[in-house]
């Protein structure tokens, strides 16, 4: 198994394309999880939930208890326009992880989802603070970026959510493996 996230990793992009393409590069990402004991914590549509418990945990019969879904989008919405706000969230939901016996945790957010949600400029605005309120955090945030909207429609993930997304991770999801952000998808 692949070292995917070490303790400099904490803030990363994941552009993914499909439903498919995002199920196995998580199942990479989860594999790695479980074994350090780290809780995975999905902040995705319901819809997008169910379909990673049934065609993914279940269906690959991985320990359901490495698995949270908690939508934090009305929280990080309260919160993102304050660093400190911000910072507590993630701090309280890192320490409730160890008090459950993890030795950490990782965040999963769909950045579709919390600007269908909130706003593209809350969103954004949270994005620029998230790589400085990992630094000191036992844990790490994978932001998912449906690039399949940015290719066909740009509805919602658009040009400026993508350079965004360049400017504020600096590590990204390819190929199975944390890399280091260097440009381009």
């Amino acid at each position: 198994m692949r070292n995917l996230v070490d303790n400099s990793c904490k803030h990363i992009a994941f552009y993914y394309y499909g439903f498919e393409h995002l199920l196995l590069n998580l199942y990479y990402y989860a594999q790695d999880a479980i074994t350090k004991n780290e809780l995975i914590r999905l902040s995705v549509p319901q819809e997008l939930y169910e379909n990673i418990k049934v065609n993914f945990i279940y269906k690959e019969g991985l320990p359901e208890k490495y698995f949270e879904y908690k939508p934090a989008i009305k929280k990080i919405n309260n919160a993102t326009s304050n660093y400190y706000k911000l910072k507590t969230h993630f701090n309280r939901n890192t320490k409730a992880a160890l008090n459950k016996g993890f030795n950490g945790i990782r965040c999963v957010g769909d950045i579709k989802y919390e600007i269908e949600k909130t706003s593209k400029e809350k969103v954004l605005m949270g994005e620029k603070k998230l790589t400085n309120i990992f630094k000191n955090i036992n844990g790490s945030m994978l932001c998912l970026y449906d690039i399949e909207d940015y290719i066909k429609n740009k509805i919602i993930i658009d040009d400026e959510v993508i350079k965004a997304s360049y400017d504020t991770h600096p590590y990204v999801l390819k190929q199975f493996q944390i890399r280091k952000y260097t440009g381009g998808f």
